[in-house]
C-alpha cells in the first residue's frame, strides 16, 4: 500500500505541473492592450504626400517629441516642412488616442494651435498600430487626399 500512495502521489503532482504549464502558455499567448499600453514620451518622424483639387501633389516631412500620458491624451511638439515652401518650427500638437485589445487603435490631433501661419495649422486622423511591447508605434494618415509613407513613434 504504501508504494501504491506514493505512486498516486506522484501521479497528482505530475498531473498538477501540467496543469499549471498549460494554463501559463495559454494566458501569455496574446497581451490585451489598452490606452495604458501607450504611456510615456516618444520621437516622431512622418512623410506624407498631399493631393490638391487641381491634381498635384505636394510631399511633406517632418519630426517631434510627443507625449502619451496612458489615458487617451497627447501633448508634445513637432516641425515640418514642404515642397510647397512652408516651413513650420516648433508646433504645438495635442489630441487623443484609442487603443483596442489588439494593439491598434486611432488617434486624433491638431497641430499649430500656437502658429499665427494659417498654412501651419491643421488636424489628423491616424491609424495606429502598437509594436515591440510599446516601443514602437505605426502610423497611417486616415484624412481625405493624404497619403502616409511612413509614420513612427518611437519611445525616448
Amino acid at each position: 500500500m504504501t508504494n501504491y500512495r506514493k505512486l498516486v502521489r506522484w501521479c497528482a503532482l505530475i498531473s498538477l505541473g501540467l496543469l499549471m504549464a498549460a494554463c501559463s502558455s495559454s494566458s501569455s499567448a496574446q497581451p490585451a492592450y489598452s490606452n495604458a499600453s501607450l504611456k510615456g514620451s516618444f520621437a516622431l518622424s512622418f512623410a506624407v504626400a498631399v493631393g490638391s483639387g487641381n491634381g498635384s501633389i505636394s510631399y511633406t516631412g517632418g519630426n517631434g517629441v510627443m507625449v502619451a500620458d496612458g489615458n487617451g491624451n497627447l501633448s508634445g511638439t513637432e516641425s515640418y516642412t514642404d515642397t510647397e515652401g512652408d516651413v513650420c518650427s516648433n508646433l504645438a500638437l495635442s489630441g487623443t488616442y484609442t487603443i483596442n485589445p489588439d494593439g491598434s487603435g486611432l488617434a486624433v490631433f491638431k497641430y499649430g494651435t500656437n502658429s499665427s501661419d494659417s498654412n501651419c495649422q491643421g488636424s489628423l486622423n491616424q491609424a495606429l498600430v502598437i509594436a515591440q511591447g510599446g516601443s514602437l508605434v505605426k502610423t497611417s494618415n486616415l484624412n481625405t487626399n493624404v497619403a502616409q509613407l511612413s509614420g513612427d513613434w518611437i519611445r525616448q
